[in-house]
């Protein structure tokens, strides 16, 4: 291409030579690499991809590039790579070589163990774009060939009788890691992954999207852009949410390792409970918040000096209600299966959200959101124990401040009291918010984009930012920062496979080499080769 273009202008300036009786020569290689630098190549709105590589910057061509490389990535990927995409169309671009590496690191942290139930149901398989078999019917047919029939049988009841008559069936931490990783081997998901940092994304004059990578390797930062006609994005959760307070302490103090996230390593603070006892303020009302009381529990049997404090700002009175339905509340926790109403899934809810015109959803997703956890018999029956035997007691109150006294964190609370603790364990969550991530910042600074009434990215019924179309290119949105679209639970298994399957059916019309709908028999050839776990 670079020899190509080298030969255009000779000829170029030939002609003018013979026209106008002059020559204006060709600027050196090494003048036109040192016209721009690499960051300057890709500051404006519409880049060159012939500038880019004159920058010294290496343009790899695709038709489909995903960014993020995590499990929203991996599960638009997979629903392609099986409707008939060649692995050499596409390029996965993430900091992680297997695509459940971030999803397995926060189950570690926030205290899940291989052996835990995740919050999510049987059919719900980024592994599987057909659902069946689901994460249920795997391990029933595990336990049989054990010869666990008792087990077999359990589970298979739970999956009939769920949720009404039995509490419902929700897959293991490892079985689901396991399969993606059986997944990712068999649509070859290592030669597809360019490992490094998204910088930037950019419409090229070539009428494509381009994404520039950042590698880092021995002190030296090295770039490299990929372009394809399809962009997907799926970077997760931007930051983890940090209360102000929490944040001036660290801010003050450093990495005190008495003040932790849920969701950040802190093994250290169950191990100095063990050894020698201690007053743990655990803060939230999710699901990490029970799964921390959980190990908590765990640490008192083994230490009766251990004391947890379940600090909110207020009592819960009454869980949220949605016309003749309310949440119930057991333990200042809303008690719910999964994070939404399993009608917002694929029933009546889910159509009702799709029906209304994006200014009026938020209503909607008011009503049917907030923090809540798995009503789960073994962890209520630890919960009220606690309180019975009195290691566990709630308190209520803002935090005003957070500072150091004698080895040990006092917590300033509205009212004037004080509140001591060895240690603080912040189960807040993430910070969903898309302009916490440089690159989407850099994408809405840059074109202009107006987010929509929650904070995040515009996307249309197809999941598509419409806003950066460019020509025959395309931009697909998945996870997190999508909620306020058609869909609620966006950042759930079958919300990625959701967005998924609503991209792909619109990137049909594009006519991208390989890329067939799935249905009747080709969908069956496909599952039958996911079955024999068969390259697609």
């Amino acid at each position: 291409m670079r020899f190509a273009g080298e030969k255009r202008e000779r000829m170029l300036g030939l002609w003018r030579t013979l026209l106008l009786g002059r020559y204006a020569p060709l600027p050196s290689a090494g003048a036109r690499a040192g016209a721009v630098s690499r960051e300057e190549a890709w500051r404006p709105p519409v880049v060159s991809e012939d500038a880019l590589r004159a920058a010294g910057i290496p343009v790899e061509v695709v038709d489909i590039a995903a960014l993020g490389g995590g499990l929203g990535s991996f599960v638009f990927v997979d629903l392609l790579r099986c409707s008939g995409v060649p692995r050499e169309s596409v390029a996965v671009v993430g900091s992680e070589r297997s695509p459940a590496a971030t999803f397995e690191r926060n189950c570690r942290n926030s205290q899940m163990t291989g052996d835990d139930r995740l919050r999510s149901s049987s059919d719900a398989c980024p592994d599987n774009p057909w659902g069946f078999p689901g994460y249920g019917v795997r391990e029933a047919a595990r336990a049989l060939r054990r010869g666990r029939v008792d087990v077999a049988i359990g589970i298979a009841w739970r999956l009939f009788a769920e949720p009404a008559a039995a509490p419902t069936y929700t897959p293991l931490v490892d079985d689901l890691l396991r399969s993606v990783d059986r997944e990712a081997a068999r649509v070859g998901w290592a030669q597809m992954v360019r490992e490094g940092r998204v910088v930037a994304i950019r419409k090229t004059a070539q009428g494509r999207l381009c994404v520039v990578v950042e590698h880092g390797d021995a002190g030296e930062t090295r770039y490299a852009a990929v372009c394809a006609q399809v962009l997907h994005l799926a970077f997760g959760h931007p930051a983890l949410q940090i209360t102000p307070e929490a944040a001036r302490y660290r801010e003050r103090h450093g990495g005190d390792e008495r003040l932790v996230h849920g969701y950040e390593p802190h093994e250290q603070v169950y191990l100095g409970l063990r050894e020698r006892g201690g007053v743990v303020v655990v803060r939230g009302r999710g699901i990490v918040a029970s799964r921390v009381l959980q190990r908590l529990a765990e640490e008192h049997e083994r230490n009766p000096g251990v004391v947890c404090v379940h600090l909110n700002r207020s009592r819960l009175t009454g869980g949220h209600r949605w016309g003749l339905t309310r949440r119930r509340v057991e333990g200042e926790f809303e008690l719910q299966p999964f994070n939404w109403p399993k009608a917002c899934f694929g029933g009546t809810l889910r159509d009702e959200l799709e029906r209304e015109p994006p200014g009026r959803r938020d209503r909607l997703l008011d009503a049917w959101g907030g923090s809540t956890t798995a009503g789960r018999r073994g962890w209520r029956r630890i919960v009220a124990c606690g309180l019975r035997q009195g290691w566990l007691r709630h308190e209520f109150g803002d935090v005003r401040a957070i500072s150091q006294h004698e080895g040990h964190l006092d917590l300033a609370l509205s009212g004037g009291r004080l509140l001591e603790a060895s240690w603080l364990i912040e189960c807040t969550g993430f910070d969903e918010g898309p302009l916490r991530d440089p690159v989407v910042a850099g994408l809405v600074e840059t074109y202009g984009l107006r987010l929509n009434r929650r904070g995040r990215l515009p996307v249309n019924d197809h999941f598509e930012v419409e806003a950066m179309r460019h020509e025959g290119a395309r931009l697909y949105a998945a996870g997190t920062s999508t909620l306020g679209g058609p869909f609620a639970p966006v950042d759930s298994f079958l919300g990625l496979q959701f967005a998924a399957l609503s991209a792909v059916d619109d990137i049909l019309a594009l006519g991208l080499p390989g890329l067939r709908r799935l249905g009747g028999l080709r969908s069956l050839r496909a599952w039958w080769r996911w079955a024999r776990k068969v390259e697609p």
